[in-house]
């Protein structure tokens, strides 16, 4: 229910802004897993650290909601192997493969 009223009064977003958010959640993800085994990202009701420091760079800090951004309880844990994540309280676990980066766009394939 939270989530259909959040996107009810979605905007869209600036494709250049939406470009800054990737390069630097990008970054931001790259460096953590040199630094540490995993990276992970959540949306309780507010997006995390990560999340919320790459939104106020590419949106300003009050060019935004939060809310109406990301879906709320979803978690996140990427790795070099893999990608897990879920969507929702107490929802079951997804796993998506990392593909080799020698491997073509089209060879992906998901659990």
């Amino acid at each position: 229910m939270l989530n259909m009223l959040r996107m009810a009064a979605v905007k869209p977003f600036d494709s250049e802004r939406i470009k800054i958010f990737e390069e630097q959640l990008t970054k931001d993800i790259t460096q953590k897993l040199e630094n540490n085994y995993k990276c992970t990202l959540s949306v309780d009701y507010h997006p995390d650290q990560i999340l919320s420091k790459c939104l106020d760079l590419a949106f300003g800090e009050k060019g935004y909601i939060s809310m109406q951004v990301f879906p709320c309880k979803t978690t996140m844990w990427i790795t070099k192997d893999d990608i897990q994540y879920v969507q929702g309280y107490k929802k079951p676990v997804k796993i998506l493969p990392v593909a080799a980066k020698d491997s073509n766009e089209s060879d992906r394939s998901t659990k």
